[in-house]
């Protein structure tokens, strides 16, 4: 094996392992993109149900408002 070999097998080492990496940061770039989906759908439901709450509490309140008159 000569020394044009030998480099020639080290740019394709080099080269298989950057692949790698990118790879492995595009599954994490995924990955967070789906947990950012994640926490986006359960902000709105919190958001809804916080709104329902209060709206439940409002109607409590007219109730004995309206009760004490």
């Amino acid at each position: 094996m000569d020394d044009k070999e030998k480099v020639i097998g080290l740019q394709k080492a080099y080269a298989d392992i950057i692949l790698n990496i990118s790879k492995e940061a595009a599954a994490q770039v995924m990955s967070s993109e789906k947990r950012a989906v994640q926490y986006q759908h359960e902000l709105k439901v919190a958001k809804e149900e916080a709104l329902r709450m209060l709206l439940h509490l409002k109607k409590m309140m007219d109730a004995r408002v309206n009760y004490l008159i």
